[in-house]
C-alpha cells in the first residue's frame, strides 16, 4: 500500500545511513505482522539501490498467560526464518491471577527491549492512529492531564538506545488492506476480544461507536492529543525553568529544595512533576500530591511538621528547617519516623556488628542491620582516635548522652541531634559506635570529645554510606548533570 510504504520511507529514511541497528517488537499480530513485512520490503529495496547500512532483528516476548503462548513463539520463529530476519525471543514468568498483570506484563516487555539495546538501536513498535486515539480516550477516563493526553510520542530514548513508532499515521484498517493485499497470516489473540480490559471496551464498544458519527473520530482524537504535546512541552520548559530556582541541594538522604522558593511559584505541581521525573522519583497519586501540597508545602504548615508523606515504593515527603525532603525510607517496614524521640526499637533488627579500629590503608564497612541499605565504612586518617581493637555499631535506643569535641559538657543525644541541623528521619537511622560500652562516635558527623584527635596518622574516619539503588542512581545523576537537572 502506497500510504504505508511512504510513511515507512519519511520515518526510517534518516536512519538508515547510520549504520542503526534496528530491533522490531514482534507479538505475531496484525499489527506487528504488517510493520515486519513492511519493513522487511523497504530494506530489501533500499539494499537493491546499495542504500542500506543497516540491520533488522526482531524479538519476541512470551508471556506465558495463554495456552497457545508457545505456539504463537514457534509462529514467530517460522515467519522470521521465512524472511531470513533473526529472532530473539524472551520469556516472562507472570502470575496470569495477579490484579495488575497488564502492568507487569507492560514492565516485563519493556525490561527485555531494554536489554537489547545499544547506543545505534532503534526498537520498532506498530502502534497506529487507532491505538492513540484509544489512549487519549483511556486515559480521558482516568482524569489525565495534558501529559497523559498527549498520548503515546512518535520516538523517546529507550535504554541506551531509541523507540520510534513510525506507523501512528496509519489507520488500523489501512493494516488490515495491506495484510490482506499481500496475503500475510498472523495471530489473533483471544484475549483482544475480552472487553472486562479497559482498552478492549474502548477499541470495540467506544470508537466503533464514535466513527459511526463522526468517521474521523480517530483522526480528529490524534489531533487532540498533538495539542496536548504540544502544550505539554510548553509546560516542561516552563517547569524546567521554576525548577532551577527551587535550590535543590543533594542530602545524605535523597534530596532538598526550598519552601519559599516553591511557595512562590504558582505551578508548584507542574515543577514538582519535572524535577520528580528527573531524578527517577516515583510520582504520587493525585491523593498523595494533596497530602504533600498541604501536610509539607503549604504556608500554614507547621514548621519542622511531623508530617510524613509516603508514597510508591518507599518514597517520602517531609519538612526541615525551610526546605522540604525527598527520599527513600529503606528500613524493614518503613520505621523512619520524623519523631525520633518515639523511634520503635522494637519494630527493627537491634543486633549490632562489629569492625575494627586501627590507622591503617585498609578501609572496613559494616551493613547495618536495622537499616540494610546504608553502610558504616572505616578510613584510615581521620580523628577518631584509633587505641581500641574492636568497636561495636548499635542503633540509638533512647537516654543516650553524647559530648562533642565543641561542646563543654555532655547532653542527651536527642538534644545535640536535634541542634545539629539533622533530619528527623534519619537520626532515627544513624548507627552509635561504641568501645566496650563507652559511646566514641556517633555515625560520621562527630567524635566523642574524650575519644577525638588531631593527628590523623594515628585516627580513622568514618562515613556513612546510603546504597539504596535509588540513591546512588540520585548521585550519578547529580555527577552527570552538575547538580542541575
Amino acid at each position: 500500500m502506497e500510504n504505508l510504504t511512504d510513511c515507512l520511507h519519511e520515518k526510517l529514511k534518516p536512519y538508515c545511513l547510520d549504520n542503526t541497528q534496528f530491533w522490531l517488537a514482534y507479538s505475531g499480530g496484525l499489527d506487528s505482522r504488517v510493520l515486519l513485512h513492511a519493513v522487511w520490503e523497504y530494506f530489501r529495496s533500499c539494499s537493491a539501490n546499495g542504500n542500506l547500512s543497516t540491520s533488522l532483528n526482531a524479538i519476541h516476548i512470551n508471556h506465558g498467560l495463554q495456552s497457545q503462548a508457545d505456539d504463537w513463539q514457534a509462529h514467530c520463529q517460522s515467519i522470521c526464518d521465512d524472511l531470513g530476519v533473526p529472532l530473539t525471543t524472551v520469556a516472562l514468568h507472570l502470575d496470569p491471577n495477579a490484579s495488575n498483570v497488564e502492568a507487569l506484563a507492560r514492565e516485563g516487555r519493556y525490561r527485555a527491549f531494554e536489554s537489547v539495546m545499544t547506543e545505534s538501536s532503534v526498537l520498532l513498535m506498530a502502534h497506529h492512529l487507532d491505538d492513540q486515539a484509544e489512549t487519549f480516550l483511556y486515559r480521558l477516563m482516568r482524569g489525565s492531564g495534558t501529559q497523559g493526553l498527549a498520548g503515546m510520542p512518535e520516538k523517546r530514548a529507550l535504554g541506551s538506545g531509541e523507540l520510534l513508532r513510525p506507523l501512528l499515521s496509519i489507520t488500523r484498517a489501512d493494516l488490515e488492506r495491506y495484510a490482506r493485499d499481500k496475503q500475510l497470516q498472523w495471530i489473533e489473540d483471544p484475549s483482544n476480544a475480552n472487553q472486562d480490559f479497559d482498552r478492549n471496551f474502548i477499541r470495540h464498544q467506544v470508537l466503533p461507536l464514535l466513527q459511526t458519527r463522526w468517521p474521523r473520530a480517530s483522526q480528529q482524537i490524534a489531533k487532540s492529543s498533538g495539542f496536548c504535546r504540544t502544550a505539554e512541552t510548553h509546560i516542561r520548559i516552563l517547569a524546567e525553568q521554576d525548577w532551577q530556582t527551587l535550590d535543590c541541594a543533594l542530602e545524605k538522604v535523597g534530596f532538598s529544595v526550598s519552601l519559599a522558593a516553591l511557595n512562590r511559584l504558582e505551578h508548584k505541581l507542574a515543577c514538582l512533576r519535572y524535577g520528580f521525573q528527573a531524578l527517577h522519583v516515583t510520582l504520587p497519586n493525585e491523593s498523595q500530591w494533596y497530602e504533600i501540597l498541604n501536610q509539607v508545602i503549604a504556608d500554614d504548615a507547621r514548621d519542622d511538621s511531623q508530617a510524613l508523606v509516603r508514597w510508591g515504593d518507599g518514597f517520602c515527603a517531609g519538612k526541615f528547617r525551610g526546605r522540604m525532603h525527598v527520599f527513600v525510607d529503606s528500613t524493614p517496614g518503613g520505621s523512619v519516623s520524623t519523631d525520633s524521640s518515639s523511634i520503635n526499637v522494637s519494630s527493627i533488627n537491634t543486633s549490632q556488628c562489629a569492625l575494627t579500629l586501627k590507622p591503617s590503608s585498609e578501609m572496613q564497612r559494616c551493613t547495618l542491620p536495622w537499616a540494610p541499605d546504608w553502610l558504616l565504612e572505616v578510613h584510615a586518617g581521620g580523628n577518631l582516635r584509633a587505641d581500641s581493637d574492636v568497636i561495636m555499631v548499635r542503633p540509638r535506643v533512647g537516654g543516650e548522652r553524647s559530648q562533642p569535641v565543641s561542646r563543654r559538657h555532655s547532653q542527651k543525644l536527642k538534644k545535640v541531634l536535634q541542634e545539629s541541623a539533622i533530619q528527623p528521619w534519619l537520626r532515627a537511622i544513624l548507627p552509635l559506635v561504641y568501645s566496650d560500652e563507652a559511646l566514641i562516635a556517633v555515625a560520621d558527623y562527630w567524635v566523642e570529645k574524650p575519644y577525638h584527635t588531631d593527628d590523623l596518622n594515628q585516627g580513622v574516619r568514618l562515613r556513612l554510606v546510603n546504597q539504596h539503588p535509588w540513591q546512588l542512581q540520585l548521585e550519578q545523576a547529580w555527577s552527570n548533570n552538575d547538580g542541575q537537572t
